[in-house]
């Protein structure tokens, strides 16, 4: 197993140009929020995407840039942990673990599943809220090539929604099984010299160091964002 995991990041991965696309469709669907009874003739479904649309602006997004900050400090708090540890256990010479060695591994271990287990229950209930907003307009989008007439102006996202959608999947998938491995290690394994070298640790810590870098980029472009939803043509 591994400490860490590439997918942990997977939505901070997703270009810029997708996050702009979607919250220029959100700043479109809020400012027709005024004549829904009318547009909603023409495409049925946009009920529920005004609403969803709202909660993506009121909370959604802003949650995503919340579990961004959340995640880059889960990074460098790990690169923390396990540096100084993997320093020394490089130092150490052939043989059986030390004691005080493999109960700070051991410790180490603990810290790191305490600071999972949040995550993973936090974006277990985000990822639903950014399946369920990808999910209506991806609908909205199936019958916008019945009414692109009527509703000049609209393109489909169906390539934005889809990777966004696929994304989140990836990392509530990821998290979920980085916080069952480590409870499986710390109940059911042996802390020894050979286990701890299939661990990969300084690999772990290159993945950490490329998570904050992808959170942190992510939410650096949070107020850009932001703007479209007011500014949707700017």
């Amino acid at each position: 197993m591994e400490l860490s995991n590439p997918a942990l990041a997977q939505l901070y991965t997703i270009p810029t140009a997708h996050w702009t696309a979607i919250n220029r469709r959100v700043g479109v669907v809020l400012l027709m929020a005024d004549i829904a009874d009318t547009v909603v003739q023409d495409l049925p479904g946009f009920t529920e995407l005004e609403a969803a649309c709202h909660a993506w602006s009121a909370s959604t997004f802003l949650d995503l840039v919340e579990h961004a900050h959340h995640l880059d400090a889960y990074a460098a708090d790990a690169i923390a942990l396990f540096q100084p540890l993997q320093e020394q256990l490089a130092a150490l010479p052939a043989g059986p673990l030390p004691d005080p060695i493999r109960q700070e591994v051991s410790d180490a271990l603990w810290q790191l599943q305490t600071a999972t287990l949040p995550l993973t229950s936090g974006i277990a209930l985000l990822s639903e809220e950014v399946a369920t907003f990808m999910q209506l307009n991806q609908q909205v989008d199936a019958r916008l090539m019945q009414y692109q007439e009527a509703l000049q102006g609209w393109a489909s996202l169906s390539q934005q929604t889809a990777a966004i959608d696929e994304a989140s999947g990836l990392v509530n998938g990821a998290f979920q099984s980085l916080a069952d491995n480590l409870t499986y290690v710390l109940h059911d394994i042996d802390i020894t010299a050979p286990w701890l070298e299939s661990l990969n640790i300084d690999l772990s810590i290159q993945t950490w160091a490329n998570i904050q870098t992808e959170a942190r980029a992510f939410a650096s472009q949070a107020d850009d964002q932001q703007k479209h939803w007011s500014d949707p043509l700017g």
